[in-house]
């Protein structure tokens, strides 16, 4: 699932994440009695919601599967999604994103009320770290500290709920506390639930996922009454900090929340650990927490958009990383009295701004904050847009890709204008408009940067249209798929005879959903073979056409579209009825 655009490497998070601490401090480290603060994540607010999803990688992720509540999309070629104006937990705002062959990735924020909120995901591959049998047991061990313990006859089928006897293929991965990758890849935030239901800060010294499968690809887990072992790795860099004993906390995906279940005894390089589950598995001292916020402007008094902030502790340099939103706003948790060190950085992590902060006892605002002491490194980009009448276009959005991160802002009666950090080596950029009401966008145009404000000329969003579509018939009754509003994919990989590409899409709720790939030499029109198909009307079926193949008619470089059609035959696997499948299609390449 990746794309062949270059690497992003913008972070998109919407709040400050729970600062980081490796040394210990009384009331910080292993001390809970001063955790007071009471968990309310029931209030809701209306807000909207954009970010993008990257593989392990840092590439764009097409075709995720995004929720928040009860609202679903899914990210396009960019990994980019967005959510309006919609019901948000206004202390546990919360997107989670599903690709198959990867974690479940999530995001947790303090919702910024009637702001668009900004979040980045990094996913992680379901990596096989090795294969136990059930019956016997065993163990698995990595030389990175990583180990997993299964006892004998400890496995269930998650499905049937039976005992399972056969081969476990444990997936495993472990996130480092210290990697600068923690604040995208981490599931939630570093907030927890104490096991006495307070809301806590977490200082983490490790994370670990694990998912288990039987050889059929069934899900399995751990048998009630029976526990597994996992060793928690800690970098040598916080091993002294790290106290003898700590408490672990599970991710409950449902609820966005780490919750504390257990503890973990040092022993040698790591922590060890007796889980009752397996999911996304965290070792983290608490402490307790007070509400900071501030909202960033350039030195022209406009909100700077997007935003990298840290937070650093002055003792040990631990940080947290946070974005401003669409108002230059940023908000979150921070250690109560601790002395701190605000900054603003760009994309090149140059700090533009510093500011010493706290410590405080109390929730603090700090209002406005003026980045003005690097100003070389703030790009002011603005224009107009037009549709093919050379009307001011109302709705829609322009997007930017500037040294290997895009931006994005919408439109104002055809005007628009956004505030960045950027390399002041980057000498142009890369500009596209669309018009959400004709759904229409521009060729993209490469633009110059001369100076610290951009002024590009006035453009249409004009001439191509932004419609994907997915017409299919099952047994003669035709299902059309179009984007907007549904969701439609295409991804891409490898290259030469290798070239892989993935093409589906579906509907809220999947009741109209295909999804099919081909494979070799694809570099323009012909007929390429089909090796995989999947419709929402016959499931766990296979293809008993002959060579079946696809027909491509147009093959759009990156950005543009690939147009086609194909026509199958399905076996239904539960039954062996037979059911032809015919599909047109025109989907955005990656």
């Amino acid at each position: 699932m990746q794309s062949l655009h270059k690497k992003m490497t913008v972070l998109l998070a919407a709040v400050i994440v729970m600062l980081i601490f490796h040394s210990c401090q009384k009331g910080l480290i292993g001390d809970d009695t001063t955790i007071t603060t009471p968990v309310d994540d029931i209030t809701q607010v209306n807000a909207s919601v954009e970010g993008y999803v990257t593989d392990e990688n840092g590439l764009p992720v097409n075709g995720a599967v995004v929720t928040s509540g009860i609202a679903g999309t899914s990210t396009d070629n960019k990994g980019y999604f967005r959510f309006n104006n919609i019901s948000l937990s206004k202390n546990n705002g919360y997107v989670k994103v599903v690709v198959p062959g990867y974690f479940t990735g999530s995001r947790s924020f303090f919702t910024n009320v009637g702001r668009v909120n900004h979040v980045r995901i990094q996913l992680i591959p379901k990596a096989n770290i090795g294969n136990i049998d059930a019956v016997a047991g065993g163990q698995i061990a990595l030389p990175s500290g990583l180990g997993i313990i299964l006892p004998a006859g400890s496995v269930v089928n998650v499905a049937s709920g039976a005992p399972y006897a056969g081969t476990v293929k444990v997936a495993a991965a472990w996130i480092n506390p210290v990697s600068a990758a923690l604040p995208e890849q981490m599931p939630g935030d570093l907030r927890g639930i104490t096991s006495n239901g307070l809301e806590a800060g977490l200082q983490t010294f490790g994370m670990v996922a694990v998912e288990l499968t039987g050889s059929g690809g069934e899900l399995l887990q751990i048998a009630t009454g029976k526990k597994a072992t996992v060793n928690f790795p800690v970098p040598a860099s916080i091993a002294s900090s790290a106290p003898a004993s700590i408490a672990i906390w599970y991710f409950d995906e449902n609820a966005g929340r780490w919750k504390e279940d257990g503890t973990a005894t040092k022993t040698g390089n790591g922590y060890v650990a007796d889980v009752s589950h397996f999911s996304f598995w965290n070792c983290d001292a608490q402490f307790p927490l007070i509400t900071f916020s501030a909202t960033v402007l350039t030195t022209a008094g406009k909100p700077l958009v997007n935003a990298q902030v840290r937070i650093r502790r002055t003792a040990n340099n631990g940080a947290g990383y946070g974005m401003t939103d669409s108002a230059g706003y940023v908000s979150g948790k921070i250690p109560v009295n601790e002395a701190l060190v605000l900054e603003v950085l760009d994309q090149c992590g140059t700090v533009i701004y510093s500011q010493n902060i706290g410590p405080y006892t109390s929730n603090i605002s700090l209002g406005n904050i003026t980045a003005s002491n690097s100003t070389t490194s703030l790009l002011t980009i603005s224009g107009g847009i037009t549709d093919c009448s050379n009307l001011p276009v109302t709705n829609g959005y322009v997007l930017f890709y500037i040294n290997g991160r895009y931006y994005r802002t919408s439109v104002t009666n055809g005007n628009y204008s956004i505030s960045i950090t950027n390399c002041s080596t980057v000498v142009s950029l890369t500009v596209l408009g669309v018009n959400n009401s004709t759904n229409e966008q521009s060729s993209p145009q490469t633009v110059s940067i001369g100076s610290q404000n951009v002024v590009i000329p006035a453009f249409q969003a004009c001439g191509t249209s932004t419609l994907q579509t997915l017409d299919y018939t099952v047994d003669g009754t035709n299902y059309i798929i179009t984007s907007p509003p549904d969701s439609v994919f295409c991804s891409i990989t490898g290259s030469g005879t290798n070239n892989y590409n993935y093409i589906g899409g579906y509907n809220t709720g999947s009741t109209k959903r295909i999804t099919f790939s081909f494979t070799g030499a694809v570099t323009g029109t012909g007929n390429y073979p089909i090796n995989y198909m999947t419709v929402s009307q016959v499931d766990s079926a296979s293809i008993i056409t002959t060579s079946p193949v696809v027909t491509i008619t147009q093959y759009g470089t990156t950005g543009q579209f690939i147009v086609g059609n194909l026509s199958v035959q399905l076996k239904k696997m539960s039954d062996n009825s037979i059911h032809p499948v015919s599909c047109t299609f025109r989907v955005r390449r990656n």
